[in-house]
């Protein structure tokens, strides 16, 4: 005995739905691959992030270094004014005071940069007390953003090209695909049929009956439509979900559009204003510097007081302060305005 069956069902037209479903499926893929890219630039720019931080740490380090020799040759020139009798003995412990402060300052600064530079270390999966050389401050040319490109090509740039723009985009297009593929549900559907069964199973004929030989086939081919004509009010409220998904997409899409917008217009402004303060710094610390060379010499030869020698020591230390926030506020703003432009790569950092 033996029954065998060919059964073949191949759906012809159905209204899009299926169209409208592989549109759905590679929405979705799109907007995970999008996604997939923005966590990876998070990961980069926290990274970046990290880098810069150790980078003016280490110009602060430096900073505070130079402070604190500017102060124990203060000290030293009044000391020696002290034991020549041509200064009183104020003068040494108001110049001892000041060197024990840039002491104090140049321990704090060597502390954040042992933290930063563990930081580094871990992001990029070493221990902490990995030694690793970074290059100075001083190299990166903050006083001017050659082949940054006006805003407006960078607002264009972030809105064709932003991680969360091109998912909200493929979230749209999911949403709008999976309406049509609702709706089309609703159709009919026309299919290929086809049929081939053979059978030798034997039968009874009745109810205690022996069972006799048999033998049954049969063969069709056709067209089959299937028109749902009534299935209740279920399709009706899956197609209003549906749409009503594709509008919350949709604003979704736009008040992502307005923060990308708004993040590329804040970022690039404070570009351009740390551009300028990094300028003005250098200037302020070329001055600064000028002024301590001439309070200095005034003091040694007795044309001015301790004070005045202080004075100037303290605007330095100031000055130097200001140019290390100038850089690290520069190197930030940079990098923040390549992540809201959504071109965080090593070119953009560069």
């Amino acid at each position: 005995m033996q029954q065998s069956r060919l059964t073949l069902n191949w759906l012809l037209y159905d209204f899009g739905a299926r169209d409208a479903a592989l549109k759905n499926a590679h929405a979705l893929l799109e907007s995970a691959q999008a996604n997939l890219d923005g966590v990876m630039q998070k990961v980069l720019a926290g990274t970046a992030q990290d880098y810069y931080a150790a980078i003016a740490a280490q110009a602060a380090r430096q900073a505070e270094q130079e402070t604190e020799t500017v102060a124990e040759q203060s000290l030293e020139a009044s000391s020696r004014r002290v034991r020549a009798g041509v200064a009183a003995i104020s003068d040494q412990l108001q110049a001892q005071t000041a060197a024990a402060q840039a002491r104090y300052a140049l321990a704090k600064a060597e502390g954040a940069w042992r933290n930063a530079m563990g930081a580094l270390a871990l992001d990029m999966g070493l221990s902490p007390s990995t030694p690793l050389r970074l290059p100075p401050a001083s190299q990166f040319d903050a006083s001017s953003n050659a082949g940054l490109g006006p805003v407006d090509e960078l607002l264009a740039v972030a809105q064709r090209e932003h991680p969360s723009l091109l998912a909200a985009r493929a979230q749209l297009a999911a949403a709008q695909a999976k309406e049509d593929q609702v709706q089309a549900q609703g159709r009919p559907s026309v299919s290929f049929v086809a049929r081939a069964n053979h059978s030798t199973q034997p039968e009874s004929l009745g109810t205690g009956l022996p069972l006799v030989g048999a033998r049954a086939q049969d063969h069709y081919i056709g067209i089959q439509v299937d028109i749902p004509l009534f299935e209740g009010f279920g399709r009706h409220y899956q197609i209003l979900q549906a749409a009503a998904e594709a509008e919350n997409r949709q604003a979704q899409l736009e008040d992502a559009q307005m923060q990308v917008t708004q993040g590329v217009w804040t970022h690039y402004q404070s570009l351009e204003t740390a551009t300028a303060n990094a300028r003005i710094t250098r200037e302020l610390l070329d001055s600064a510097q000028a002024a301590f060379v001439v309070g200095k010499a005034r003091y040694e030869k007795g044309a001015g007081n301790i004070l005045e020698l202080l004075s100037v020591q303290a605007e330095l230390a100031k000055a130097r302060q200001q140019r290390v926030q100038a850089l690290t506020d520069w190197l930030t703003a940079r990098l923040q305005l390549a992540a809201s432009v959504g071109r965080l790569d090593p070119g953009a950092l560069r």
